[in-house]
């Protein structure tokens, strides 16, 4: 019992081990990049190019939403900070081509420790079957998304802000390390008025109002397959909501795939609220 536990100690020692040196070099990652767009922007030469897809809503006469998107030009558009790094290929945003003459060493010393550790298995960092070389490109992703979700909110100064960097970065080296994912049911409810702003209905599911920056992800949805118009779509002011769900995966391919799965369990919850 005793050489057990002093086996468990060890692992979870070097456990810990490994998620400092993950925390201190996704860091260094970050601070990295961000230094690098903020010396871009004070010398570029380029036009800055917008979030195209970010959508606009308006609220119609009867009340429901209504989304439009950005084009490339509209200066209400939020700033795609990512786009000063990119190539100027026509595919660079698509594929997230970086640009020829930057390098990111700490960012590649990041992808290598992911690699090596079990922290970093969710992200799938295998050889490419064709030519058995690496590729960064999931870690890129990640410190990018970081990096851009900062900036976005706390803007692109020259100090950066360590507390406010870790509350961004925190939640992402929890998705590496976390089995099980918990969600939420939302299934929006098209044209019908609510006149409440929340309605519980049982204790794990409510109907409640979407508040903006709900609408607004639900604007850049895709509605091919849900067998009606996007105006359609769009129009709801209100959601039902069922907390208690959870997905597992070892990878995060694994996890979307099963996100975008039928689930008899939810068409039955959808359907149980149906008929309330």
């Amino acid at each position: 019992m005793e050489e057990e536990l002093k086996i468990k100690s060890k692992e979870f020692q070097k456990w810990r081990k490994e998620l400092s040196n993950c925390k201190e070099l996704f860091a260094a990652a970050f601070d990295e990049l961000h230094n690098i767009l903020l010396e871009i922007s004070k010398n570029n030469d380029r036009p800055v190019k917008r979030h195209y897809d970010y959508p606009r809503l308006k609220i119609q006469a009867n009340g429901f939403p209504q989304f439009y998107p950005q084009s490339w030009i509209d200066e209400n558009a939020p700033i795609n900070y990512m786009s000063l790094i990119r190539s100027e290929s026509f595919l660079a945003d698509a594929f997230g081509i970086r640009r020829s003459d930057l390098e990111f060493p700490l960012a590649n010393r990041f992808a290598d420790f992911l690699r090596g550790h079990n922290i970093g298995k969710k992200l799938g960092l295998k050889p490419d079957p064709v030519d058995g070389n690496y590729y960064n490109r999931p870690v890129e992703k990640l410190i990018e998304s970081a990096v851009e979700r900062y900036i976005q909110i706390y803007g692109l100064k020259k100090e950066i802000n360590c507390k406010n960097r870790t509350t961004i970065i925190s939640p992402l080296i929890r998705s590496l390390i976390q089995e099980e994912y918990f969600v939420s049911l939302i299934v929006p409810i098209t044209l019908t008025n609510f006149d409440a702003n929340h309605f519980q209905l049982t204790p794990s599911s409510y109907v409640f109002r979407m508040p903006k920056n709900l609408q607004l992800s639900r604007g850049i949805l895709n509605s091919v397959g849900s067998g009606t118009e996007k105006c359609v779509v769009s129009a709801a002011t209100h959601a039902f909501l069922s907390n208690g769900w959870s997905v597992y995966g070892d990878q995060f391919s694994d996890i979307t795939k099963s996100l975008a799965q039928h689930s008899d369990s939810i068409i039955h919850e959808i359907d149980r609220f149906l008929e309330l």
